[in-house]
């Protein structure tokens, strides 16, 4: 007989799809008010970042309030996994885009189009935390 997944395990496969041949895009995760991110330098840095390394990749961005507390930078759109993984390590060790920002202030993943769509509507980043660290690293 097979073993049983764990709770989480089961409730995440259920929530989000692993699709790596899918559009994906690039999420960053911050408190909008008061937090130590400042969004909108974090947004002009990142389209400096983007012109000079990604200009001929036609990357968009745009940034909604995620929930009551928090703002979500969606950096779009990458062909598959493999092209968001990479771009998404170039950006996580910039100095000019970080610069001295506290890794613990943000949450930055790798996330399918559809995917998005289920965080969004369900607000579970800790579900998705437990999904991206089995199929995104």
């Amino acid at each position: 007989m097979p073993e049983a997944l764990p709770v989480d395990t089961t409730t995440t496969v259920k929530l989000f799809a692993y699709n790596p041949d899918t559009v994906h895009y690039v999420i960053i995760i911050f408190q909008a008010i008061g937090g130590p991110v400042d969004g909108n330098k974090l947004k002009n840095k990142i389209a400096d970042f983007n012109g000079v390394n990604y200009g001929l990749k036609g990357l968009t961005m745009m940034d909604m309030m995620m929930d009551h507390r928090n703002k979500i930078m969606i950096i779009k759109s990458f062909p598959n996994k493999t092209e968001a993984l990479s771009y998404n390590s170039h950006i996580y060790d910039n100095d000019d885009v970080y610069g001295n920002t506290n890794p613990e202030s943000y949450q930055q993943y790798v996330i399918s189009v559809n995917n998005l769509a289920a965080l969004m509507r369900e607000k579970k980043t800790d579900q998705y935390e437990d999904f991206y660290r089995m199929f995104y690293r």
